[in-house]
């Protein structure tokens, strides 16, 4: 009975910590956005203990931040985090790239090719949302190829804050274009067995959007200091 009890926690739990999360990344919840454990709790249909629970761990990995007689707010988003966040992702990732090339088969070569035909489609399309979708997919592909829990952690954690800021930031700015390319040089990395090609090609796939997204958020700075 305890161990029933226990995993329906876990369960409300991990419902609650994905929810939230969900909603910070698409920009559902804006930066510096209170969030009131009571109001979640009722409107997700469980006790406030697994929203309090969840509230932790988002604040432990920086989605929110807490303060004494505040509470808890939606973390704000500051230029100086765009290198934080975009450089050591581009290294786990590379490191991905490495280590998946020794593992690929010929059918994930090929599952990663029709995921990149899914990303064209949808840049041709201009659908952005479809594109970010499929550009994530293309990367999570990689990494569980790479098979390494601890690239997966963190690379999962740091892909979450990039992609909060590439929905708030890219979504009338695109980029896709050379991330087309740089996945077809990933893919062809992967064909010749190639880890040089293959780590170049990846970071600069995260490079390049970091130097854009810091210069947008400079230009914005700027902006409200003219104001």
């Amino acid at each position: 009975m305890g161990s029933e009890r226990e995993t329906a926690s876990l369960s409300a739990k991990e419902l609650v910590f994905r929810t939230l999360r969900q909603r910070i990344v698409e920009g559902i919840y804006s930066p510096g956005e209170k969030i009131l454990d009571k109001q979640i709790a009722s409107e997700l249909d469980v006790s406030r203990t697994p929203v309090r629970e969840a509230i932790q761990v988002l604040v432990a990995q920086r989605f929110l931040d807490s303060f004494p007689r505040v509470g808890t707010v939606v973390s704000t988003i500051k230029k100086e985090d765009v290198f934080m966040l975009y450089r050591p992702l581009a290294a786990i990732q590379a490191l991905a790239v490495e280590v998946a090339i020794e593992k690929i088969t010929a059918e994930q070569i090929a599952a990663l090719s029709l995921l990149n035909r899914e990303f064209h489609d949808a840049v041709s399309q201009h659908n952005t949302q479809a594109a970010m979708e499929a550009d994530k997919e293309f990367h999570d592909v990689i990494v569980t190829i790479a098979d390494n829990p601890y690239i997966t952690d963190a690379s999962v954690n740091l892909q979450m804050h990039v992609q909060r800021l590439e929905y708030i930031f890219f979504k009338h700015v695109p980029i896709f274009t050379e991330s087309l390319l740089e996945h077809d040089l990933i893919i062809n990395s992967f064909h010749l067995r190639n880890p040089v090609i293959g780590r170049e090609a990846m970071s600069r796939n995260w490079h390049r959007p970091m130097n854009i997204l810091y210069q947008l958020l400079l230009e914005q700075e700027k902006d409200h200091l003219q104001i």
